[in-house]
């Protein structure tokens, strides 16, 4: 995601955010899978959308947080974001685990939390961010959150 950042809006740092999530120990059969998004998440020339679908268990989690790790793109990115969407089954709450992860200020949250997360992703200059949004079907299932999304 490239977007310019207003002054004196917070600052997204990577050390100033949640941390990510342990790097997996283990990965097996998966290489295809992450090379393939690799691709598309390495590629300069359009900002990068890509799901990982499929059951329960197959290892979805395992696959997005080892590319959050790969080299290449810790390199690529100036800042990786894990958003746990386990729990989360309102807009209104997925705004409130984002802006938990970004750490944005607590005092601010209540009147103006979607403005302050917005901000949060605009700068100054370029930035390369990286989200990754961990189970948003429990959300995006939620007819009412697919509407208060657009």
């Amino acid at each position: 995601m490239n977007t310019l950042l207003g002054k004196g809006a917070p600052t997204m740092r990577s050390d100033t955010s949640r941390p990510l999530p342990p790097k997996p120990r283990f990965m097996y059969g998966r290489e295809r899978e992450k090379a393939s998004i690799l691709t598309v998440l390495l590629n300069p020339s359009s900002p990068a959308r890509v799901a990982i679908l499929g059951a329960g268990g197959i290892g979805k989690t395992t696959l997005a947080i080892s590319v959050l790790y790969d080299p290449s793109v810790i390199e690529r990115y100036d800042s990786r974001f894990f958003v746990a969407c386990d729990g989360v089954t309102s807009a209104e709450l997925l705004l409130t685990e984002l802006a938990n992860v970004l750490r944005l200020p607590r005092n601010q949250l209540d009147e103006n939390m979607h403005d302050l997360v917005l901000a949060s992703f605009r700068r100054d200059s370029q930035e390369h961010v990286l989200l990754c949004f961990d189970n948003l079907e429990t959300a995006w299932d939620n007819l009412a959150t697919r509407r208060a999304c657009r």
